[in-house]
């Protein structure tokens, strides 16, 4: 496990805890392929609910939240 540079989450990977924190957010992608969306190539944690590929990417900047 690898703590983020606020100590205040934990990740299993080392690249996603230099991130969080850090100038970096992740963002949650909705992709519908009946109308030939597709996730990038780096989403993570990919599933399919209602039809629709969902995962998250790393976005630099802040959030939009």
């Amino acid at each position: 496990m690898h703590q983020c540079k606020s100590g205040r989450h934990w990740w299993l990977n080392k690249s996603d805890a230099d991130k969080c924190c850090n100038g970096w957010h992740r963002e949650l992608v909705v992709a519908h392929p009946a109308l030939g969306q597709q996730l990038p190539p780096d989403a993570q944690h990919t599933r399919i609910e209602c039809e629709a590929n969902i995962g998250f990417v790393w976005v630099k900047g802040p959030s939009t939240l």
